[in-house]
């Protein structure tokens, strides 16, 4: 391959600082011969003022990739691709597709931060390596965009163990986990799951019921109802679409399609661990056997194992987090640096729970993407006390659960033994899914921690001697004593009637509502007020059990306001039925100074009002000027609307302070 210098080179430089990343690993890892994954982003402020025209930009910017490195052949510019497939369904609906044709050889779009380019012909690792070092290094920008990292496309392997020796040892998983203490609360109704794998068979009779649906989604009408890119996608997805000569005779892998259908048995497997159907009175039960499996092929086989490319991976993940998954299960692992790191922690951050097998090689050194900080990585134990032999283990590990000749479903209705870390994600992943059906509020740090707090702390004995670190084993979850919710209005009114309640993660004998002016409130679960003060109030909450426990203070924020804004459609209170409002409406405020009330105001706003009208509810009109003296009005409650009308002749939103007390 060339490796020109390039034109953009010299400033593209100068604008990136230098990576200091490592490529010696590439020559030893498994990738994708001939694609390479672009990570960037966009000046989005730019391309707001291009509209139609940043499509055509983006195609500019790999264009000069081109021109710099010679990423892709002059042979395949009349290649037709998919470029953001958000675009190019704006742009269908818009009939200007055929701009996108003239594209060259971008293979995919993986959501707005990842590009897959197809090289000109296959090369060799360490070309590879030149090259990718080359392009990180430059740090290629354009007014409009910028290369945050160069990566190889590479490939991961599912983390199931060869071995299938019934003698071996044997560990199933709801014996160490007791998955039965969380089913008092939930088993998982609510959530969904989305398993990154080989497929699932979802005609399974242990799966069927739990398989996601699409419902935004007509089925097989041949169209693209709910506008996400992907035609009849009723049941997930399926990414595969790859050249690789190993794909196994018979299996679908040269086009995506809306079958994610299990060539393999590993992904059947897994969801089986996770949300076998239970209580059907047929075959087993999952962890959480009423959550709800969104099936992602990303995985193919080649015989004797399964394997799976990054950019598969990738939209993947992208499908789970635009189609509401809660927790994705990755029971695969590989040595792809942090490659993932970017799209796992944008799940992370949207509060999906992100879960991974720690891989089979019995070493501590960290793969990926389980050693990812945002993901939960899982090894293997094999009976709940020892490492299972084929487990990674270190620091890097979470915490592990049984992974070692564990019973869940395979395709066709069927049933079998699978070992590996593989069936160990599954397992924190499931359970992971009832902590999430019980508090739908828990984050995923919230969620880990629970995992962690609970977990059995242990070290094991490993091959090279000495112990070392693991992670504790996933075991039955006690839940702290914690206020779960409490219902409180963001603002209201002064003299409003309020109710006010919350509820406690176990039986409460006694509240106690607190606030930052008004002090004690109640003691009740329940209770309603209409005497708080006005100003800004620090709502409290806390609850205790009947062995004397406190739970932790749970507070929001309450502001009671004096003013209101009346809908300019309302006749009552001062409204005017309609009338074209003026702009200055959020421009005047009532204030009082030393016995005066009046309008508050910036000078132009001043300059630009002709009148004023202020209205009492017991007196009626009491003034027309900018303010006027409080003992104008009559003893009692009052209740004062002001409005102006600008020299266009406009009248401003009623604006109302209430609860005035004055005496003549």
């Amino acid at each position: 391959m060339t490796l020109g210098q390039g034109i953009y080179g010299k400033q593209a430089a100068q604008a990136k600082p230098k990576s200091t990343k490592n490529y010696s690993h590439i020559a030893d890892q498994d990738f994708v011969e001939n694609e390479i994954i672009i990570e960037y982003h966009r000046n989005e402020t730019l391309l707001s003022t291009l509209a139609n025209k940043s499509v055509e930009e983006e195609q500019n910017f790999f264009a000069k990739l081109n021109i710099n490195y010679n990423i892709w052949s002059e042979a395949s510019t009349d290649e037709q691709i998919d470029l953001l497939r958000d675009k190019i369904t704006k742009f269908r609906r818009q009939g200007k597709l055929k701009k996108l044709k003239r594209a060259k050889k971008l293979k995919k779009s993986l959501r707005t931060a990842h590009a897959v380019l197809t090289l000109d012909h296959p090369v060799s690792k360490t070309e590879l390596a030149t090259l990718i070092k080359r392009m990180n290094l430059d740090g290629h920008v354009s007014d409009n965009f910028a290369i945050d990292a160069v990566y190889p496309n590479y490939i991961y392997e599912i983390s199931e163990s060869i071995t299938n020796d019934p003698l071996e040892e044997q560990q199933f998983s709801n014996d160490v986990v007791k998955p039965e203490a969380l089913w008092s609360y939930t088993k998982g109704a609510g959530t969904v799951v989305a398993i990154i794998d080989t497929g699932v068979d979802w005609n399974h009779e242990d799966l069927a019921a739990n398989i996601w649906i699409n419902t935004n989604e007509i089925p097989n009408n041949g169209k693209d109802d709910d506008n996400n890119g992907y035609v009849d996608d009723v049941r997930g997805w399926d990414f595969v679409n790859t050249t690789s000569s190993g794909c196994s005779f018979g299996e679908d892998c040269s086009r995506e399609d809306n079958d994610p259908n299990d060539f393999n048995s590993h992904g059947t497997h897994v969801a089986g661990i996770i949300g076998a159907v239970g209580n059907n009175a047929i075959g087993i039960v999952g962890i959480a056997p009423e959550t709800k499996i969104m099936p992602l092929r990303a995985g193919f086989s080649t015989g004797s194992s399964a394997f799976l490319e990054t950019a598969d991976i990738i939209q993947a993940i992208n499908y789970a987090i635009d189609n509401d998954a809660d927790v994705i299960n990755m029971s695969f692992a590989g040595y792809g640096l942090s490659v993932l790191s970017s799209i796992l922690t944008e799940a992370d951050r949207l509060g999906i729970i992100c879960v991974a097998a720690a891989g089979n090689n019995s070493s501590n050194e960290p793969i990926y993407p389980a050693a990812i900080s945002s993901v939960i990585g899982v090894g293997a134990t094999a009976d709940g006390v020892s490492k299972s032999s084929f487990s990674n283990y270190g620091t890097w590990v979470d915490i592990t659960a049984p992974g070692s000749w564990l019973l869940s479903t395979v395709p066709n209705n069927n049933y079998d033994h699978k070992s590996g870390t593989s069936m160990a994600s599954p397992v924190v992943a499931g359970v992971a899914a009832l902590l999430k059906a019980k508090n739908p509020s828990y984050n995923p740090s919230a969620i880990k921690k629970l995992l962690l707090d609970n977990a059995t702390k242990t070290t094991f004995y490993v091959e090279r001697g000495g112990t070392e670190f693991i992670g504790g084993v996933t075991a039955e979850i006690s839940f702290p004593f914690e206020i779960i919710n409490s219902s409180v209005p963001s603002s209201a009114l002064l003299g409003a009637s309020l109710n006010l309640t919350s509820s406690a993660s176990e039986t409460a004998v006694e509240y106690e509502w607190l606030s930052s002016i008004d002090g004690s409130l109640s003691s009740q679960q329940s209770f309603s007020i209409s005497n708080l003060s006005l100003g800004t109030h620090q709502i409290s909450v806390r609850a205790r059990n009947s062995s004397g426990v406190w739970t932790r203070a749970y507070t929001k924020t309450l502001v009671i306001s004096d003013e209101k804004v009346i809908d300019p459609n309302e006749n009552n209170g001062g409204g005017d039925g309609g009338l074209t409002i003026s702009p200055l409406s959020q421009n005047i405020r009532i204030s009082q100074f030393e016995g005066r009330i009046y309008a508050s105001m910036t000078r132009n706003t001043r300059k630009q009002i002709k009148t004023f009208r202020w209205t009492s509810n017991l007196d009626g009109v009491v003034s027309n000027k900018r303010g006027f003296y409080k003992n104008k009005l009559s003893a009692g409650s009052h209740i004062l609307s002001l409005q102006a009308q600008d020299k266009n002749g406009n009248w401003t939103n009623p604006l109302q302070r209430i609860s005035y007390k004055y005496s003549s």
